[in-house]
């Protein structure tokens, strides 16, 4: 459900920037895989995800370097007209994946360049919009 909220996400922003476009404002998503845990925290956590985290921790950026990351992101001429893209740890605009097999397929998923194909799809786009602007009607009528 966690990968599923964030791809809706990241498919609402693609809509968000063709919504604003015309009024200026750029909307991007930034996609980084993991955080690092701290120790302390880490020891908190169930076995489970003790390992997980584990495991995670050498692949993982430091909050500081995520900090920048959004900091280069916000302030540079690079992405002063950039809107309606995802951006990787590597401050890359990230591509539609192909239609590669066997291990080219692998080793798109596993750096970081693409966004799968639907996230791009009209219907999608137009159905998440849809969804979230009745998520703000019913709030605002409260």
């Amino acid at each position: 459900m966690y990968g599923d909220s964030k791809m809706a996400l990241l498919i609402l922003t693609f809509r968000m920037a063709e919504e604003y476009k015309d009024l200026g404002i750029k909307v991007n998503a930034i996609i980084i895989p993991g955080v690092r845990i701290s120790k302390d925290t880490i020891r908190k956590m169930s076995v489970r995800y003790r390992i997980a985290a584990l495991i995670k921790h050498p692949f993982s950026l430091e909050p500081k370097d995520i900090a920048d990351c959004y900091y280069y992101i916000t302030t540079s001429e690079k992405f002063s007209n950039v809107t309606g893209q995802a951006i990787n740890k590597k401050n890359e605009i990230m591509l539609p994946a192909s239609h590669e097999k066997g291990f080219g397929k692998i080793k798109e998923l596993v750096s970081f360049n693409f966004i799968p194909k639907f996230a791009y799809g009209e219907n999608l786009k137009q159905r998440i919009w849809e969804l979230s602007n009745l998520q703000i009607k019913d709030y605002r009528s409260k």
